[in-house]
């Protein structure tokens, strides 16, 4: 049985049906990423017009919607954050709703996993820091020390954006 509803409508007002069955939607295409992003790497499929990463705004897509749903299961005094301009006044009570986010938010994690995964792959591939056993010997005998720090790193923004939307899921 769907937790899609005949009640619902696309014109309709916004009813816990409506609201759990968008969110459920979500879930599944979220889900949908996740597996893509599991088989193989995204940023294959996505051009970086203007030298912007296009697979970096689609997971700062994900981790926005993420986030302001986090934010609005949250009760309100809980939710209060200096950076957000607008906090939503409702708290989601529905547990069909709930559950849906839950799930999304699951997905949305793990999707965010893997494609960070797959830019650290990238990074260690094209610099050469594939770690083998003969380089563990040699760099145990030489004590040089890099200082090729990178502060600016599609991974490292990334990173940032999965850990403060983990943060509101233990909030």
């Amino acid at each position: 049985n769907s937790p899609a509803s005949e009640k619902t409508s696309l014109t309709g007002g916004e009813s816990d049906v409506h609201d759990a069955d968008s969110e459920y939607s979500i879930f599944l295409n979220l889900k949908r990423l996740k597996i893509l992003s599991k088989k193989c790497d995204l940023s294959a499929f996505f051009d970086d017009r203007n030298n912007v990463n296009q697979l970096e705004l689609l997971c700062n897509f994900v981790t926005d919607g993420l986030k302001g749903r986090l934010r609005a299961c949250k009760p309100v005094d809980m939710r209060t954050n200096d950076d957000e301009e607008t906090t939503v006044h409702k708290i989601i009570d529905s547990p069909e709703v709930l559950g849906a986010i839950g799930k999304s938010v699951g997905e949305g994690l793990e999707f965010l996993l893997c494609v960070i995964a797959w830019f650290t792959h990238s990074v260690q591939v094209s610099e050469n820091l594939v770690v083998e056993d003969d380089d563990l010997i040699d760099n145990a005998m030489e004590d040089d020390d890099d200082d090729n720090a990178v502060e600016n790193h599609v991974v490292l923004r990334l990173r940032s954006r999965l850990l403060s939307t983990l943060e509101l899921c233990f909030a």
